[in-house]
């Protein structure tokens, strides 16, 4: 999960970003996702074509989907 591009537009509303999956995430048992992005407001992006980082919003927006777990990638 990232929310870089186009799905950046989510963390406008982070608590009905990902209201769609909340049915699905929030009656499992456990909901886990790798979060591949890093959460930051701080720092400039590397010169390269792939820049993945979020604002603390995110993870606002995660919880609010029903996730339990979030697992850091890279």
């Amino acid at each position: 999960m990232h929310f870089a591009a186009q799905v950046a537009r989510l963390l406008d509303d982070p608590d009905r970003g990902l209201a769609e999956l909340r049915p699905y995430l929030a009656t499992a048992d456990l909901a886990m996702v790798n979060l591949e992005t890093s959460i930051t407001t701080r720092g400039t992006p590397a010169p390269k074509q792939f820049h993945f980082r979020a604002p603390p919003t995110a993870l606002r927006a995660v919880a609010a989907a029903g996730v339990d777990v979030v697992t850091m990638a890279n």
